[in-house]
């Protein structure tokens, strides 16, 4: 439900106000690809031939046609919109983790295939319960029994669903991150609170996947007092491949804090990172070749005060050094890189003192093709640059400092910030734009809507189905 008003929300802030939004459950509790249950066999694999399975897979074919079917007969702009999953337990916990990126694969290729007008539909799917796949308790028991879910299993099944960008195009993933399961402790189900928080991270995503973007390497996110990295790089742990340490990095992706970094409750924007001047710095473990070529950081700041060097996102190297801060003594915001002969080069400035206490998102692009820098502030170009040669190359791992540089005293950050995010590749105007506009919906917090008209219950996966109502002037079929 959350999901859905988030969603109704944003047609609405972008002049869509009379649309609405259908979502056609097809969902069953306690299913997967794995199990081979009487009568109906393996439930969620693609095919046709029922002495092999496949029963809730073809039912979700069909409630999501006849669904289109009685849209479109009352509203014919009514169209098929994406496709949410949020599964795993079934087929983690009984030796299914495996086979578990093929099945799912071929099920997300066969629902776009078969379902009228989802042949490009958004796919997003969501992680498990963080008890569940970080080994609460060091442990994970199913339904009482006492074999414990593996490291392995687990690792590759989050390994597929981290990057199903590069199987199947316009996706996401969802992050759990900070979430809690319910009172009970079953470590499978999610609480109320976490439930609809994890619906508006889904819409968060959704908007991602329904433009096909590359999702960031970075994505540093705060929720419930913890900070996360949310990106592709969560896994990225250069000493460990795979094992339980792989897994304890997940809980934060390489996030770490040293001194005073807070959680912060911004009246506006919900949950922040707030650091005090040189007291507190907060590193990220990445690679350094992220920026031996194109690339794009971004963030939402605020800034106390201007007498520090208030470092965003700067990488501190003996080989590499990048930066995106305040410059002293100018007080202006700046963005540059090293070279061979000079440690700081500023390529891209704005004009202006930054102003303190006042929320503004910043980004800096570059490509490396045309060694074009542009230096953004709320989604415009106020610094372009076209003579900016490549950061000194580096390899092996690397901290990425967002929050002062290194151990420099007088370089930290004073303010707060959230939404920090690194991409692989230089954004275009339009995207930094759109994630601008996009991100003023603050979807860390949440979505107070009252609809008159409420969305029906088509998510597919884990979980009962709900119901169905009267279909009237349906526009957007999920």
């Amino acid at each position: 439900m959350t999901f859905a008003k988030a969603y109704l929300q944003r047609l609405r802030d972008t002049g869509n106000p009379n649309r609405k939004v259908l979502l056609v459950g097809a969902a069953y509790g306690g299913t997967g690809f794995i199990q081979d249950v009487t009568t109906y066999h393996h439930r969620w694999i693609a095919t046709q031939d029922p002495s092999i399975g496949g029963d809730l897979y073809r039912g979700a074919v069909k409630r999501a046609n006849d669904a289109i079917a009685k849209a479109i007969s009352g509203e014919s702009t009514s169209a098929f919109k994406g496709i949410l999953w949020h599964q795993g337990e079934a087929d983690v916990a009984f030796d299914g983790a495996s086979q578990y990126q093929t099945n799912h694969v071929n099920l997300m290729t066969a629902l776009r295939a078969n379902i009228t007008g989802a042949s490009s539909a958004p796919i997003v799917v969501g992680e498990m319960t963080p008890c569940f796949w970080s080994q609460c308790e060091n442990t994970v028991r199913w339904h009482g029994t006492s074999t414990p879910v593996s490291d392995a299993d687990l690792d590759q099944f989050l390994n597929y669903i981290h990057n199903i960008h590069t199987y199947l195009d316009k996706s996401a993933w969802v992050s759990s991150a900070g979430l809690a399961e319910n009172a009970a402790g079953d470590r499978v189900h999610f609480n109320r609170v976490s439930q609809r928080e994890l619906g508006r991270r889904y819409f968060a995503k959704y908007w991602e996947a329904a433009r096909d973007y590359t999702p960031p390497v970075i994505d540093l996110k705060a929720y419930n007092g913890h900070i996360f990295n949310v990106g592709t790089a969560i896994d990225y742990d250069p000493t460990s491949i795979y094992n339980s340490s792989t897994i304890s990095t997940r809980i934060n992706g390489n996030v770490t804090t040293t001194g005073t970094v807070n959680i912060a409750t911004d009246s506006v924007y919900g949950n922040v990172v707030e650091i005090l001047n040189s007291a507190g710095s907060l590193k990220l473990l990445t690679n350094a070749s992220l920026f031996n070529g194109s690339y794009t950081k971004m963030a939402w700041v605020n800034l106390n005060s201007t007498n520090y060097r208030n470092h965003l996102i700067s990488g501190n190297n003996a080989t590499q050094s990048h930066y995106l801060y305040v410059s002293q003594p100018s007080k202006f915001l700046s963005a540059g890189h090293s070279s061979s002969t000079n440690p700081v080069n500023i390529y891209g400035q704005e004009t202006s003192i930054s102003p303190i206490n006042v929320w503004r998102h910043i980004a800096v692009t570059y490509a490396i093709s045309t060694q074009t820098m542009v230096l953004y502030v709320n989604g415009v170009a106020v610094s372009t640059n076209t003579a900016v040669p490549v950061a000194t190359q580096a390899t092996g791992s690397v901290n990425l400092d967002m929050s002062g540089y290194g151990s420099n005293v007088g370089f930290g950050l004073d303010g707060m910030m959230i939404s920090n995010k690194v991409y692989s590749r230089a954004l275009s105007a339009s995207e930094v734009s759109a994630v601008f506009s996009f991100e003023q919906m603050r979807l860390w917090k949440a979505v107070i809507f009252l609809n008159p008209y409420p969305p029906l219950a088509v998510k597919v996966g884990g979980g009962k189905y709900q119901d169905n109502r009267t279909l009237k002037h349906v526009h957007n079929i999920i």
